[in-house]
């Protein structure tokens, strides 16, 4: 499991051409899912994204999560599993047939 994360003070996700998911404050998310991932390790990268302090407080300071800004998510958009090849990331669609 991968995931690249941006802090975004707004973000939308299209697919063929039908916005999907949109937020405001909060992390906009890829998450790479291969086979033998398990459902702990997506629950301990959700309480790291969670809870990474990486939102400025009233001081300017890096202190902040995204719980404690009220950020957003997309909700329960899609996820495209990927298939590792030594050191590069293949993408598969939904129907399942590898790119």
């Amino acid at each position: 499991m991968r995931a690249v994360i941006q802090r975004v003070c707004q973000a939308s996700v299209e697919a063929e051409g039908t916005t999907v998911g949109r937020i405001g404050r909060g992390w906009l998310v890829l998450l790479g899912v291969a086979r033998g991932d398990r459902d702990d390790d997506a629950a301990w990268l959700a309480d790291k994204l969670l809870n990474l302090r990486a939102f400025e407080d009233e001081q300017g300071k890096m202190n902040r999560s995204v719980l404690d800004v009220k950020g957003g998510d997309s909700g329960g958009q899609p996820v495209h599993p990927v298939k590792e090849e030594k050191d590069r990331h293949c993408g598969v669609d939904p129907t399942g047939s590898i790119c």
